[in-house]
């Protein structure tokens, strides 16, 4: 476990009591202080009318997959972001306390290295497609239907573990600025699903628990993480009147992007001294 996991599940753990609540006819590890189910504080957990089901989630856009490519290629540093960590991370991002600027996180996406494009025009795409998926993800919280990119194995079973170690390096940032949330005895609870999935070196569940529980939670996590994102971002909304608001891509009048326009990804810098930087 990260030493970062390790601080908020410590933070998380005196706010939020660890018992099981029956929902759904399974049992789940989220409950308030006071004693009230989840269900009953946000009015989200367990429900899915009027949410999107990641399970029923059609086949990714041309772009998300191009991106799934380029990320898992030589191309992308050794320390990049896969498609569904990079989701989470962005989710962080969108619903966070704080707006944070493309020029600082799109570093973190791609591991603290340098991703090598093959031109302008496909560092364009790239960087186009992340900024994409940040904006959707700011309608997604808005229209409540929020949908998670899970990895899904052969069976069909969801994996979001990944997603969540995303969202985790999100809270990285700036994690003073989380600390109102994560110290909250009545909202603290919205992130144990999340932080439950960060296993430790060895592999194991952060919060400690059995194997039963860890496969508990796992199965669970899909359905849960979609409304944990919009309590956890209703809220910031109610706490900071922060009105999460999408980055608009430079606007371009020539197909492709110049080292000295301004850089796809939003931030108002040069493309050559943002994400263009170290390219050709």
């Amino acid at each position: 476990m990260s030493s970062l996991c390790a601080l908020l599940l410590l933070i998380v753990w005196k706010s939020a009591l660890h018992q099981a609540v029956p929902q759904s006819g399974r049992s789940s590890p989220l409950v308030s202080p006071d004693g009230a189910s989840a269900l009953e504080l946000g009015g989200a957990f367990g429900q899915t009318g009027g949410m999107s089901n990641p399970h029923d989630t059609p086949g990714m856009d041309a772009g998300l997959e191009a991106l799934d490519t380029f990320l898992a290629s030589d191309d992308a540093p050794p320390e990049a972001m896969m498609l569904s960590d990079l989701d989470g991370f962005l989710t962080g991002i969108a619903i966070g306390p704080e707006l944070i600027m493309p020029s600082e996180w799109m570093p973190v996406v791609w591991g603290g290295g340098e991703p090598i494009f093959a031109d302008s025009t496909q560092a364009q795409a790239i960087l186009g497609t992340i900024m994409k998926r940040y904006n959707e993800i700011l309608v997604q919280v808005e229209d409540g239907l929020i949908d998670p990119i899970f990895w899904t194995m052969a069976d069909g079973t969801l994996i979001a573990a990944d997603w969540a170690e995303g969202f985790l390096l999100a809270i990285g940032i700036r994690p003073r600025a989380w600390e109102p949330l994560l110290k909250s005895k009545r909202h603290a609870h919205l992130l144990l699903p999340i932080l439950g999935l960060c296993g430790d070196e060895t592999g194991q569940s952060a919060l400690g628990l059995d194997a039963e529980g860890e496969e508990e939670l796992a199965s669970q996590a899909p359905d849960l993480i979609p409304a944990c994102v919009e309590e956890i971002a209703r809220f910031w909304r109610a706490r900071n009147g922060r009105q999460p608001a999408p980055f608009q891509a430079a606007a371009r009048t020539s197909p492709k992007v110049g080292r000295n326009d301004p850089c796809p990804c939003g931030s108002g810098r040069k493309f050559k001294k943002c994400c263009g930087n170290g390219l050709g």
